[in-house]
Formats: structure tokens, sequence, C-alpha cells
């Protein structure tokens, strides 16, 4: 039996430490509720002539178009 059981057994901190890296946290960006790809309904606005922002949410009203148009 070894003298020294702190080198072969990691205190419970460590251990919490370890597990808690083991869970994923939230993704920065994701949206559970979306059902549309964002660059999607970017391109396709860009090539219908519709007027979107860069970056940000994409209006309800612009995604039920791109629903509409048929995709």
């Amino acid at each position: 039996m070894p003298t020294n059981s702190a080198r072969r057994w990691p205190s419970s901190r460590n251990t919490a430490d370890a597990y808690s890296r083991d869970v994923p946290g939230p993704v920065k960006g994701f949206d559970p509720q979306r059902d549309h790809d964002p660059a999607a309904v970017r391109a396709w606005a860009s090539s219908t002539g519709v007027t979107l922002p860069g970056r940000g949410r994409i209006p309800k009203a612009i995604v039920e178009r791109f629903y509409a148009a048929g995709y």
C-alpha cells in the first residue's frame, strides 16, 4: 500500500472539477426553438433584394416569407 495516497487518488475538489468539465455548457448563439438556417435565410434575402442586417436576429416576418417562397 502506498504511503502517500494523495498521489494515487485525487482530492474531492479535483474530482468535482473533472466532473464539471464533462457537462457541456450553453452554446453561444444557439436557439433551440429556431427551425431555420440563418445563413440560408440571409442568402435567400440577399438574392431576392430583401434588406437584412448582417448580424443579429432575423425578423419573423422575413422567416415567414422565406418559407412562403418554398424553402
